[in-house]
């Protein structure tokens, strides 16, 4: 695990950008409910992808990020650096545990990895960082919208 501090526009762009995302995606939405989330669901999000980029440009990192607003859902990692492909998963500050929709899993979006993101503190996040095929190996059950895979974050916290 690693903690970070981030500066406060990342926040506020955030904030602006994912409810932009959130109004791009609403016919999406309506036409398929399975993806109809609320709209913090969307700034969260952003914040995770827009911490990540971050992070990689302060550690001297070339990346390649993907489009932060488009008018549908993008098949490609959120952030390329090196050889790794990146999906970000940005989490709640109190939750429980590091996710994964099974589905989204599964599909080829062509994937090497995961960075899970959670920000805490206004402008504070922590890292952890998995292969795609370490996930394959979490438990799965059932969440509200769909099957997903899951590791406890206590659980993470005592093998360290």
């Amino acid at each position: 695990m690693i903690e970070i501090y981030y500066p406060p526009l990342i926040n506020n762009a955030a904030l602006l950008i994912g409810k932009m995302r959130d109004l791009c995606n609403a016919e999406m939405k309506e036409e398929q409910p399975q993806y109809k989330r609320a709209e913090d669901v969307d700034v969260l999000g952003l914040k995770g992808e827009l911490v990540a980029q971050y992070f990689a440009f302060t550690k001297n990192k070339p990346f390649v990020a993907t489009k932060l607003l488009a008018s549908k859902p993008l098949q490609e990692p959120d952030i390329t650096i090196g050889g790794k492909r990146f999906d970000v998963k940005a989490i709640r500050p109190n939750a429980p545990d590091l996710q994964v929709n099974e589905k989204a899993h599964t599909k080829s979006k062509n994937i090497t990895d995961y960075w899970f993101i959670q920000c805490f503190n206004e402008n504070q996040a922590r890292f952890w960082f998995y292969k795609h095929a370490d996930v394959s190996a979490w438990q799965i059950r059932a969440a509200k919208y769909s099957k997903i895979y899951y590791q406890t974050i206590s659980e993470i916290e005592e093998t360290l």
